[in-house]
């Protein structure tokens, strides 16, 4: 029995589900991996939203989410660093979001830390941390 899965490459969050993640990955440098990192969310819904992390890497990663609700049209904003435990000097990891709309919209979010060559990079997104298309 064959099995055939379709799927379809989004050029940009904005086109889909109810946030903007800005940037879609995160880049933390050696250097800067102690320091807190930033991440936008835009809810782009017409009601409040309240994101929850579904998957992450504790040990490896350490994620504050907005304390409140994103009303509509409003941006809240996510804190990303490298853990203390973390012992590597270069990882790639990501971590996903599930919003609360009615759908539970997810969202990953690629991070990389340390220097990576670019063939270990994810694919689909270029340095910026922009989506390619698909």
């Amino acid at each position: 029995m064959r099995i055939r899965l379709y799927a379809h490459g989004v050029d940009n969050f904005d086109s889909v589900g109810p946030a903007r993640i800005s940037p879609a990955r995160i880049e933390i440098p050696e250097e800067r991996r102690t320091q807190a990192h930033r991440i936008s969310i835009t809810n782009m819904s017409d009601s409040h939203l309240l994101p929850k992390i579904v998957s992450d890497h504790p040990g490896v990663i350490e994620i504050e989410l907005p304390g409140t609700p994103i009303k509509p049209g409003d941006n809240g904003i996510i804190h990303i660093r490298a853990s203390d435990e973390l012992t590597a000097r270069r990882i790639k990891t990501s971590f996903t979001l599930e919003m609360n709309d009615s759908e539970n919209t997810r969202y990953t979010i690629p991070v990389v830390i340390g220097s990576l060559p670019d063939r270990n990079r994810h694919a689909g997104t270029d340095r910026k941390g922009t989506t390619g298309g698909g």
